[in-house]
C-alpha cells in the first residue's frame, strides 16, 4: 500500500486545479494545473502555464503516451488515449521531464453485476456492527470496475443519504496540498475523509455514516441514477430497557428516567395518547424537558398532561421507533367535598380537595390532573352530570357550582389521561319533598297550596301534561293553581334536574253540566266535524275560539255534528257553550284549526298512461285568467315498479318548462319517489306566458295520469295551504334518540322566521316511516323540554305518536314561544322520519 495514489480522488470537473502544480525550477517554466478532471479516455485534456511550449511528449499512467500535441499560447492540449490509466501525468521536454502533482482520474463505469464490498475499519478486514457518524469503506472486488462516476450513496432509514460534494472536495484537496509534497495512498484518503463525508476513488469509496441511518442494504447511485448495492450493513440502534418510575406518574411534574443505549439518536418522546415531546423543547423555565446523557445510555422526560397510561415511544433520527415499559399516571383517590352549611344543593358554591399525599403542593398537582367532574345520580346511579370547575391556586382546591341535580349519591372525576374513578361514595344531595297542606276539594282552576323542603328546586309543574302555574314564597312553601283545562291525574313537580320529580295524585271535582268525551284534535276551516259528550241539549251556541258556529247537520243530548266556520282564525282552542240559562262552560279539551284548503279547479281529467314520454296536451285557454302565484297539481298513478318521471313542455317548441320542476333545471324532468300520488308546482311569470299562448303538454314515462288541478294561493302565507315551510330535509330519527331536527340559531338556522309567531300560531311536524316505538319531543337550543308543545306529555316531557300518525301539531304558551323567537327549537324523537315542518300564523 506504499503506492503512489493512481487510483483515487475525482476533481471538480471543469476547474482548474491550480492548487496542484507549481514552478519547477530546473525546468524553466510553471505548470498551474489541467482540466478536466476527472475525465473520459478520448477526450481532450488541456495544460495551463508557463514556457509549455518546451514539452514534446505526454504519457499517462500505465505508459500510454502521445506526441500530437495543440499548442495555444500559455496552454497545451492532448487527446487522453484509450490506454491511458489513472494516476499522475508526466510531461517530458528536452533533457527532463515534470510529473503532476495530482492525480488524473478517469471516468469509468460500473458493471450492473460488480461485485461491492463493504468495510468498517481502513484495512479493509472487519465489517463490524459500526454506529452513526463512523465511516463506511466501500471497495470493487475487481480491478476492472471503477467507483469514479458515483455521486451518492443511500443507508436504510429516513433520509439516510451521503451526497458527493465537488466544491467540498476541492477545497479539502486544496487544504491538503498547500504545503505538502505527494503523500502516500493510505496518509492521503485518511486525511481527506476526515474533511469530507464522501471520498470517491477508483476502486474505494469512503463515507460517514448518517445519523438517521440504520442497519441494512447499502445503495450506491451514479450520475445515471443506476443503482449499485453493496454489502449490507449493521448499524446500533436505539435501545430502552428500564422507565421509572413506572406507576403514581404525575403528569406534569413527574420526570422519567429511561436507560438503554444510543439515545443520542432519540429525536422526540410521544406518550400513550398522543402527546409528543421533541428533543431540545423547553418547558415553562426555559428548562429542556428532554435530557439525554453524554454516553447515551439514559434519558430523562418531563411528563405531560394529556398522556395515557401505557409505554412511551422513542423517535429515532432513522425512523425507528422503539417502544419503552408502561408507566401509570396517578388517579386522585381520597377526595373530601365541602359546602357551605355542610348542605349539597344544586346551585350552590362547592369545593373538592385532594388528601392522597402529606405534601399539600404534590396533592394539588394531583388534583390538576382532574378534565371532569361528574355528579352521580338517578335511581340506578346511571345518570351522570357534568360539573363546571376552575382551580383554585390560593386554597389548592376545585372550585365549583354544584349542576342541577337531585339526590346525587357520588362525586366522581375523570383525568387528562382519561381516567374515570369514583371518589366520594355518598354525598347526599338535597333533593326536594312536597305535599298538600290540606284535603279540601278541589276543582280545575283551583290554587293548591303545598309545603315541603326545598321547593326552590322545582321548576315546573303540570297535571296531565298541561302546565300548572307555579307561585313559590320560599324554599319550603308554594302554591300550585290548576289549569281551567285540567281534570283529574297526577301533579308532576318537575325538578330543576329533569330525571327527578314528586308525583301528587289529585281527583278534581266537575264544574258544570256539559261533558265531552270525544273531540277530533285538528280540523280544517271549513270542515264538518263531529262533538261527542252529554248535556248537548243545554247548549244554545256553540263557539271556536271565539267564532260562532252556525251550520249544524246533526244534535243531539249526546252528539254534535257541526261545519266549522271557514272565517275562524288558525289556533288550538277549547269548546265554550252558551247554556240556555244565560251560562256557559269550556270543555277541557282543545281542537287545533288549519286553514281553510285554497279551491281547485280541474284543468284536466282523465286517464293516460304516458308509456314512453306519450301526454296530454291542456288547451292554452285555460291558463288565460292563471296568475304566477297559482299552485298547480298533477295527480297519478304508477302501476310500474321504477324509473316513473313526468316532464311539462311548451307544445309551440316543445321545451321543457324548467320552472315546473326546479329540482332538475337541465333536463325538466322529475323522478317520482315512491308512495307518491301528486305533483304540485308553480309557473315562472316567462312559462305562464308560453302556456297562455301555447297551452301545456303534460307528459312523463312508465306513470298513468289522471287529473290536473290549479289552486289559488291563500291569502294567509307563502303556500295554497297558508303555511310557512321551515324546513322540507327530510330527517330519520333511529331508535336510541341518535338524531334531531335542529331549527336553532347554534346551527345557524336564521331564527327571524319566529318574530311575527304568536300562541294562536299552528306548528305541523309531517311523519312517514313510523317504528316500533315512535316518539317526538321539542326542546329549545338548550334541550330544555318546551311544555306547551309536547302535548298530551308523558312522564318522560315528550308525546309518544300514533301508528300510523302522519303529523302532529301543537302551539306554543307566551313562556315557551319567547324561548323560540330568541333561539330557535330542536325536533327530538325515534323511531320516525320527519319529512317537513311547517308552520301557519
Amino acid at each position: 500500500m506504499k503506492k503512489i495514489l493512481n487510483l483515487l480522488i475525482p476533481m471538480l470537473t471543469g476547474a482548474l486545479l491550480l492548487v496542484s502544480c507549481k514552478q519547477d525550477d530546473t525546468t524553466g517554466f510553471t505548470l498551474y494545473g489541467f482540466n478536466p478532471n476527472p475525465a473520459e479516455r478520448g477526450e481532450l485534456i488541456s495544460f495551463y502555464g508557463e514556457g509549455l511550449d518546451a514539452v514534446t511528449t505526454v504519457v499517462f499512467a500505465g505508459g500510454a503516451e502521445t506526441s500530437e500535441i495543440t499548442r495555444n499560447g500559455s496552454s497545451i492540449s492532448v487527446v487522453i488515449p484509450m490506454e491511458a490509466q489513472p494516476g499522475y501525468i508526466e510531461l517530458r521536454f528536452p533533457g527532463g521531464s515534470y510529473t503532476t502533482r495530482s492525480a488524473l482520474t478517469l471516468e469509468e463505469p460500473l458493471a450492473a453485476d460488480a461485485q461491492l464490498l463493504s468495510y468498517t475499519d481502513f484495512e479493509h478486514e472487519t465489517n463490524a456492527v459500526t454506529t452513526v457518524g463512523s465511516k463506511l469503506y466501500i471497495v470493487t472486488a475487481a480491478e476492472t470496475d471503477y467507483l469514479t462516476d458515483i455521486v451518492r450513496v443511500e443507508f436504510e432509514g429516513d433520509d439516510a443519504v451521503v451526497v458527493y460534494d465537488a466544491d467540498a472536495t476541492a477545497a479539502a484537496e486544496k487544504e491538503l496540498a498547500d504545503g505538502n509534497d505527494q503523500m502516500e495512498e493510505e496518509e492521503y484518503l485518511l486525511a481527506l475523509s476526515e474533511r469530507v463525508d464522501f471520498v470517491r476513488g477508483a476502486h474505494l469509496l469512503i463515507v460517514t455514516i448518517p445519523q438517521s441511518a440504520r442497519s441494512g442494504a447499502v445503495s450506491l447511485y451514479n450520475t445515471n441514477e443506476d443503482r449499485f448495492e453493496a454489502q449490507s450493513v449493521e448499524i446500533a440502534q436505539s435501545a430502552a430497557e428500564s422507565v421509572a418510575p413506572v406507576t403514581g406518574v404525575i403528569p406534569g411534574l413527574t420526570r422519567l428516567t429511561i436507560t438503554g443505549e444510543n439515545f443520542g439518536l432519540v429525536t422526540s418522546v410521544v406518550f400513550t395518547g398522543g402527546v409528543e415531546i421533541a428533543v431540545g423543547e423547553l418547558d415553562e423555565n426555559e428548562d429542556p424537558m428532554v435530557e439525554i446523557a453524554e454516553d447515551g445510555s439514559s434519558l430523562t422526560v418531563l411528563t405531560r398532561r394529556g398522556m395515557q397510561d401505557g409505554p412511551l415511544a422513542l423517535k429515532t433520527r432513522s425512523g425507528e421507533v422503539i417502544a419503552t415499559p408502561a408507566v401509570e399516571t396517578v388517579v386522585p383517590t381520597n377526595l373530601s367535598a365541602w359546602s357551605e352549611g355542610d348542605l349539597f344543593k344544586a346551585g350552590k358554591a362547592m369545593t373538592l380537595s385532594c388528601n392522597d399525599t402529606e405534601d399539600d403542593a404534590t396533592n394539588y398537582e394531583i388534583l390538576k390532573q382532574v378534565e371532569k367532574v361528574l355528579l352521580i345520580s338517578g335511581a340506578d346511579a346511571a345518570t351522570q352530570t357534568e360539573a363546571t370547575f376552575s382551580l383554585n391556586d390560593d386554597y389548592r382546591c376545585l372550585d365549583l357550582t354544584a349542576p342541577d341535580v337531585c339526590g346525587a349519591r357520588a362525586v366522581a372525576i375523570v383525568t387528562y389521561a382519561g381516567k374515570q374513578q369514583t371518589v366520594i361514595d355518598a354525598l347526599g344531595f338535597a333533593a326536594p319533598s312536597a305535599r298538600r297542606t290540606d284535603d279540601a276539594e278541589l276543582h280545575a282552576g283551583d290554587a293548591i297550596p303545598l309545603t315541603g323542603e326545598h321547593l326552590d328546586l322545582i321548576a315546573k309543574a303540570s297535571l296531565n301534561g298541561v302546565a300548572c302555574e307555579i307561585d313559590r314564597s320560599s324554599e319550603t312553601e308554594m302554591v300550585v293553581t290548576i289549569a281551567p283545562t285540567c281534570t283529574s291525574g297526577d301533579l308532576i313537580l318537575q325538578a330543576v334536574d329533569p330525571t327527578y320529580s314528586i308525583t301528587l295524585p289529585l281527583t278534581l271535582l266537575p264544574t258544570g253540566r256539559i261533558a265531552v268525551t270525544a273531540l277530533p284534535g285538528n280540523a280544517a276551516a271549513g270542515a264538518e266535524i263531529t262533538v261527542e259528550g252529554s248535556g248537548f241539549n243545554l247548549v244554545e251556541s256553540l263557539l271556536i275560539g271565539g267564532t260562532k258556529v252556525i251550520a249544524y247537520s246533526f244534535r243531539s243530548d249526546t252528539q254534535l255534528t257541526f261545519t266549522v266556520p271557514e272565517e275562524t282564525p288558525a289556533g288550538t282552542y277549547p269548546l265554550t257553550f252558551n247554556l240556555t240559562d244565560g251560562t256557559s262552560e269550556t270543555s277541557a279539551q282543545q281542537i287545533t284549526i288549519g286553514a281553510a284548503p285554497a279551491q281547485e279547479t280541474v284543468l284536466w281529467e282523465g286517464s293516460v298512461d304516458t308509456g314512453s314520454w306519450n301526454g296530454q296536451t291542456v288547451e292554452a285557454s285555460l291558463f288565460a285568467s292563471l296568475t304566477a302565484d297559482m299552485t298547480y297539481t298533477l295527480y297519478f298513478e304508477t302501476p310500474y315498479e321504477t324509473g316513473a318521471q313526468l316532464t311539462f313542455k311548451n307544445p309551440g317548441d316543445w321545451t321543457a318548462l324548467l320552472s315546473a320542476t326546479p329540482s332538475d333545471p337541465e333536463w325538466g324532468c322529475y323522478t317520482i319517489q315512491s308512495g307518491e300520488t301528486s305533483y304540485s308546482f308553480q309557473l315562472s311569470a316567462e312559462d305562464l306566458a308560453k302556456v297562455q299562448a301555447n297551452g301545456m303538454y303534460l307528459s312523463g314515462q312508465k306513470v298513468v295520469i289522471t287529473k290536473f288541478v290549479v289552486a289559488a294561493q291563500s291569502a294567509e302565507g307563502s303556500d295554497p295551504a297558508g303555511e310557512t315551510v321551515l324546513t322540507e330535509d327530510p330527517k330519520v330519527l333511529p331508535s336510541g334518540w341518535g338524531d334531531s331536527v335542529r331549527l336553532d340559531s347554534d346551527m345557524g338556522y336564521d331564527v327571524s322566521v319566529f318574530a311575527g309567531c304568536t300562541t294562536q300560531t299552528l306548528f305541523t311536524i309531517h311523519l312517514a316511516d313510523l317504528g316500533a316505538t315512535p316518539q317526538l319531543k321539542i326542546v329549545d337550543k338548550n334541550w330544555t323540554t318546551l311544555p306547551s308543545a309536547n302535548l298530551p306529555q308523558t312522564d318522560w316531557g315528550g308525546v309518544d305518536l300514533a301508528s300510523g300518525q302522519e303529523t302532529f301539531t301543537f302551539s306554543l304558551d307566551e313562556t315557551d314561544l319567547e324561548k323560540v323567537k330568541s333561539s330557535g327549537m330542536i325536533i327530538s324523537g325515534q323511531d320516525v322520519t320527519v319529512t317537513k315542518v311547517t308552520m301557519k300564523n
